[in-house]
């Protein structure tokens, strides 16, 4: 509760500090790295108090901005989230921090533990913690993460930082060679498993399906019977301007949003229409 009670202070007192700027639009403020942690560790309840805190100030700040009334009307409709405050951030922050630390103790310990020297130590010393770590499964852009983090310390040698140095470059390579990263395949799926699925509750019948279901099914099909990106798929509008229904109402075809920009390939490859 202590942690959390001083995680809350550090918050409150960046949060107050940022309203009392008049000019500055609480809702699109960014915070720094220690305010977003102290909020990572906190409840969504808190979250909404403080967005209703934002939400306050952001008024006040629009009745004494310059911006016509239906201008400020617009902006009030937009509400206030805790995400659109502090967002994903927050947790990046407070890894960062955590996986700092946990380097820090890990060379502190090396140090502590062989009585090396964090400056001086020489470069065989470095090698055998790198090869230590790689023996204790570390992955080799882990390794570097750990060279990155004794180079900062550390004196150079020969001229160079230890990041630079042969010996331990030619080290990181091998280990590369020696665990090569492995490559994130995609499970295997059966496409007449997944299609009979679709024939299937919550799917069919059609007229008793829920909407959710039938635009999962429409995008899936969509998806596989014409083989293009998501991007492209995702340009797909239903604007008056690209949207046209059969005559008997049979079906339907779609263009893209003119705006789009195909990635890769011709435009008249990725601009075509889509008929349903």
């Amino acid at each position: 509760m202590g942690r959390i009670g001083n995680s809350l202070s550090h918050l409150m007192l960046a949060l107050s500090a940022s309203l009392q700027e008049a000019t500055v639009d609480a809702s699109v403020h960014s915070f720094g790295d220690a305010s977003l942690q102290a909020f990572a560790l906190m409840s969504r309840e808190l979250g909404r108090l403080m967005s209703t805190l934002v939400q306050a100030r952001r008024q006040v700040w629009l009745a004494q901005s310059p911006l016509t009334e239906t201008c400020r009307r617009t902006l009030r409709s937009v509400p206030v989230e805790p995400g659109e405050v502090f967002g994903s951030a927050a947790l990046e922050a407070l890894q960062r921090t955590v996986q700092a630390r946990q380097t820090r103790q890990q060379l502190s310990g090396l140090h502590r533990n062989r009585g090396e020297d964090p400056v001086h130590c020489a470069i065989p010393k470095v090698l055998e913690f790198l090869q230590s770590l790689l023996e204790g499964g570390r992955s080799p852009a882990t390794l570097r993460v750990y060279v990155a983090a004794i180079s900062s310390r550390h004196a150079r040698v020969d001229g160079n930082t230890v990041g630079c140095h042969r010996l331990v470059s030619l080290f990181l390579k091998g280990a590369l060679r020696l665990r090569p990263p492995q490559a994130q395949r995609a499970p295997v799926w059966d496409l007449p498993l997944v299609l009979d699925a679709l024939c299937l509750p919550p799917f069919e019948p059609l007229a008793q399906a829920e909407l959710k279901w039938v635009s999962a099914k429409t995008a899936f099909l969509l998806a596989i019977t014409s083989a293009r990106r998501v991007g492209e798929l995702h340009a797909l509008s239903v604007s008056e301007s690209c949207l046209r229904w059969n005559s008997d109402g049979s079906g339907v075809t779609l263009w893209p949003n003119a705006a789009f920009l195909p990635k890769g390939r011709k435009s008249q490859d990725c601009c075509a229409l889509c008929g349903l």
